[in-house]
């Protein structure tokens, strides 16, 4: 199983959860978000991740193709995260790209692009005020369809309790954790962060790099 913990801010943390094994550390650089990383945190940040040989993955909900590729190659991302099909059509033949999706009550699987297959969908919990962090879950059986759910990583809600009852409707590509391993917004808890890994294990999953 893909696991990408995301939010992160500290280096300490960083080096706390590469330590533990998982597949990515996500970093956020939308302004408005409470665990917003600034560029000097985020260059820490991914060394640590390379010395560890775990994946950066950048989150960019409004910046423009020409920044966010700026950006990615000035702290040297792996992967970029975005929201719209126009910035995935811009920045696909230069990153490898997570797709996002909020995922609604009125969600449909009819309104989901078509992505190459080297890339992966993410579905997390549709938030009026918020892109993901939000620490709810969506109903995983409105996507226990979805024909590409071996590319999919699931956010919205997932910590060591939820994560069997996830896996026990949808067995998905990959995981993603923000609040469900903080203390608050952008300062992560070791305690639960081992505690999503131990649960996985117990699951009989691996940990994909």
């Amino acid at each position: 199983m893909f696991v990408k913990f995301c939010g992160f801010t500290k280096p300490e943390d960083v080096e706390a959860a590469c330590l533990l094994g998982i597949s990515a550390c996500g970093f956020i650089f939308y302004q408005q978000s409470k665990r917003f990383c600034n560029l000097s945190d985020a260059v820490q940040c991914i060394a640590i991740c390379k010395k560890h040989g775990v994946m950066s993955v950048g989150v960019f909900v409004d910046n423009d193709p020409l920044s966010i590729l700026s950006l990615a190659g000035a702290v040297k991302l792996d992967v970029i995260q975005i929201y719209t099909i126009e910035l995935y059509h811009e920045l696909s033949p230069h990153y490898s790209i997570i797709f996002a999706l909020r995922v609604s009550k009125n969600f449909s699987f009819n309104t989901i692009p078509i992505i190459h297959t080297k890339d992966r969908y993410l579905f997390d919990t549709y938030d009026l005020a918020s892109f993901g962090g939000t620490g709810k879950p969506f109903d995983w059986n409105s996507i226990a369809g979805f024909k590409h759910i071996q590319r999919t990583i699931i956010a919205g809600g997932l910590n060591s309790s939820t994560i069997p009852m996830l896996c026990s409707v949808v067995q998905p590509f990959g995981i993603d954790i923000s609040t469900g391993i903080e203390d608050k917004p952008g300062i992560k808890n070791i305690n639960k962060m081992h505690a999503i890994i131990q649960t996985i294990k117990e699951l009989g999953y691996d940990i994909s790099r």
